[in-house]
């Protein structure tokens, strides 16, 4: 039996229904209060001959230097307001919120989940961006490195492509000046670093994720690079 749509088919017409579906709840918006504060700050960076280590919007003292850890993001949004207005806001908020389906799609289908399934579990969850999404803010650039980050540590994990981690040390500065939700970024690398199994015969306090058991072919039966060091030795399998 034929059907009519072949499986390209298939997923070009989910992926443009998730598309849409995550628009929907993407759409809706809030002038948060705080997006005034980054604006100014954006504003003040542009407009400075140096960096604004001075805290000049507050009337009570503060200290010296000002800390503020989000001002990458009021560096990005200022210059996108001036261009576009608040519909240059919103443009990149969906930008940012269909990388992070994006992602986290890829992430289920590498771990092998069927497509279908991944846009059903995605039916109840997507709504929640009404929440998370609805003002403009820099957390939406941690949800969108979050989701990259479990793909690309599930890209060396399952398949061994470990040159796309490469992207972790660039990515990790924006994120920290970006929002301070980086820490969940470490978290994940500290998770992935400790979290894979490892064999009863050996020790240690580390299994990075894209190690391939305890000794590998070019490696001694008593030591390996992965971070373990077996206190019974194991054979090492054939190459």
């Amino acid at each position: 039996m034929t059907t009519w749509l072949s499986p390209r088919s298939w997923k070009v017409v989910l992926g443009a229904f998730i598309t849409a579906y995550a628009l929907n709840f993407l759409a809706a918006t809030t002038a948060d209060p705080d997006l005034w504060g980054f604006l100014a700050f954006g504003r003040l960076f542009w407009n400075s001959p140096s960096f604004p280590y001075e805290d000049v919007f507050s009337f009570t003292p503060t200290l010296k230097p000002w800390v503020y850890h989000e001002w990458l993001s009021g560096v990005i949004f200022y210059p996108i307001y001036q261009a576009f207005g608040a519909a240059g806001l919103q443009t990149l908020k969906y930008g940012v919120g269909l990388a992070t389906v994006f992602f986290l799609y890829r992430t289920a289908v590498l771990r092998g989940a069927h497509p279908l399934a991944v846009v059903v579990i995605f039916l109840p969850l997507l709504p929640l961006f009404r929440a998370f999404y609805n003002p403009v803010r820099p957390q939406v650039f941690t949800f969108l490195f979050v989701a990259l980050f479990l793909y690309l540590l599930e890209r060396a994990r399952l398949l061994g492509q470990n040159r796309s981690l490469v992207l972790v040390p660039v990515v990790m500065p924006l994120w920290a000046n970006l929002h301070g939700g980086f820490v969940a970024g470490l978290g994940l690398l500290l998770l992935y670093g400790v979290g894979k199994p490892w064999p009863a015969e050996c020790s240690g306090l580390i299994s990075w994720p894209w190690a391939q058991g305890c000794c590998p072919p070019w490696q001694t039966p008593t030591a390996c690079n992965t971070g373990i060091i077996c206190t019974r030795p194991l054979p090492c399998p054939a190459p």
